[in-house]
């Protein structure tokens, strides 16, 4: 039936549109964050997250002018700070908090 499969359709998109706004206020949220973090720590997250899939510690250290070593120990410390941030969220932590309670970040290294 014609009118099954428009309905299947509009709730395929319907449920789309709010896994998208969902994902939209995750992200919002994680800038927020990130936001709450001194200097150093927004500009090497904010420059990882420039690429889709991250940048790498090579990448980020041409960029920042900074040291592959600084890159990575800065990097690992502005994501501990981070988590800390986040885990004050309690509405955050249902979402983006793994089971061992780790912030998930995506390809970390």
């Amino acid at each position: 039936n014609s009118a099954d499969q428009l309905s299947d359709i509009s709730f395929k998109k319907t449920q789309q549109n709010l896994e998208d706004e969902e994902k939209e206020e995750q992200i919002n949220s994680l800038i927020n964050c990130i936001r709450k973090l001194d200097k150093k720590c927004q500009e090497i997250l904010f420059e990882y997250l420039r690429e889709k899939e991250g940048a790498s510690q090579k990448e980020l250290s041409k960029r920042l002018s900074i040291p592959t070593g600084t890159v990575a120990s800065r990097f690992q410390r502005c994501l501990i700070k981070l988590s800390k941030i986040v885990k004050k969220l309690s509405e955050f932590n249902k979402k983006w908090l793994g089971e061992n309670n780790e912030i998930w970040w995506p390809n970390t290294y």
